[in-house]
């Protein structure tokens, strides 16, 4: 597909995204333009342009009322107007929009959306401005048990309306939406645990396909003492599963794979823990992210394979790929992931 330019305010899926449609670069759930702050936190909006070049999401405590700011650019030859609309929603890997569209987040006033303005607190938004808003959106969620949250940002402008889709029917569709959707990005909320034991996390998946289908848990590990085991748990009746792996040298590549068959129309949960070596701990800041990868097969949609890549090229360590499936390499397509971060935080905390 030849790239095309958006012509209106969008908000980023990573600091790499120029507006093209679709987005060329990695599947991203980590969007610097939805900013968790901590509470009562305030930022002129020159504040907002000043750190576009960066993500300045920082880490907020669940269960207070942490605050969440949005921002967008105007790609538009002329001025223009915009609001945004935030969603909080457990955690899963394949975001269908049945999941976060029930839980709309409003901003400090009440209001069920921000109106976004230019740096100098105008409405219409000049060509190339980076556009925010002051009356912050309020996350008050308890951190969930082994779970932790999704935010879903929306920006609606006149000449783009932006509806909520439908539930997706096929991960065609999904990845379509996603991938070719400037005003619309996500944040998946990094989840923080103690150092001192396992780290333990759950999350909703499902297969939306209308045939059963092979899927790819991948669970990556920055940082983490070599023999940390992971264990991949599918815990809902009707697709169960268990891998245990472990990861190698924390200067490599340290992966476990688990692919599972999942049934037609099937949704469930996967837990994953990793646990230290005996007597041993994880080091502040190590990282684990847990990716969904849908597996291409021949007969699949060309807007679905389209967005693929080898999965010898998605960071699967040579070993561990081989181990697994063999010489004969599949195409895979990214569906959601989420982040685990070790941190010497009492009770957890979320980002």
């Amino acid at each position: 597909m030849i790239p095309q330019e958006y012509d209106d305010v969008f908000i980023r899926d990573g600091l790499d995204d120029l507006g093209s449609i679709p987005y060329a670069g990695t599947f991203a759930c980590v969007s610097p333009d939805i900013i968790p702050q901590p509470p009562q936190t305030t930022h002129p909006l020159s504040w907002f342009s000043d750190t576009w070049a960066q993500d300045p999401g920082q880490n907020v405590t669940g269960g207070t009322n942490s605050i969440v700011f949005l921002r967008g650019r105007n790609l538009k030859g002329i001025a223009t107007t915009a609001t945004a609309f935030l969603y909080a929603a457990p955690s899963s890997l394949l975001l269908n929009s049945n999941i976060w569209s029930q839980s709309p987040l409003s901003t400090a006033s009440g209001s069920s959306f921000a109106t976004l303005a230019d740096v100098n607190g105008a409405a219409s938004i000049g060509p190339n401005d980076i556009c925010a808003h002051t009356d912050p959106f309020v996350l008050n969620l308890p951190v969930p048990t082994n779970f932790h949250y999704c935010m879903v940002a929306r920006i609606v402008t006149p000449d783009h309306a932006n509806p909520i889709p439908p539930p997706f029917q096929s991960n065609a569709d999904f990845v379509t939406w996603v991938v070719q959707n400037p005003n619309v990005a996500w944040r998946n909320i990094t989840v923080f645990a103690p150092t001192s034991g396992p780290i333990s996390q759950a999350q909703s998946f499902a297969n939306i396909d209308k045939t059963d289908e092979s899927y790819w848990f991948m669970v990556s590990g920055k940082g983490f003492p070599e023999m940390t085991k992971v264990v991949i748990e599918g815990v809902t009746p009707g697709c169960t599963f268990s891998t245990t792996g472990f990861f190698g040298d924390p200067g490599g590549q340290q992966t476990v794979l688990a692919i599972q068959e999942i049934p037609a129309g099937f949704s469930g949960i996967v837990q994953v823990t990793a646990t230290p070596p005996p007597l041993g701990t994880f080091p502040d800041g190590a990282s684990v992210e847990i990716a969904f990868w849908r597996e291409g097969k021949g007969g699949d949609p060309p807007e679905l394979l389209m967005y693929g890549a080898r999965a010898d090229a998605i960071g699967i360590h040579p070993k561990v790929l081989f181990d697994t499936v063999g010489e004969d390499v599949p195409t895979v397509v990214k569906l959601g992931a989420c982040t685990l971060l070790a941190a010497a935080v009492a009770g957890g905390a979320i980002e």
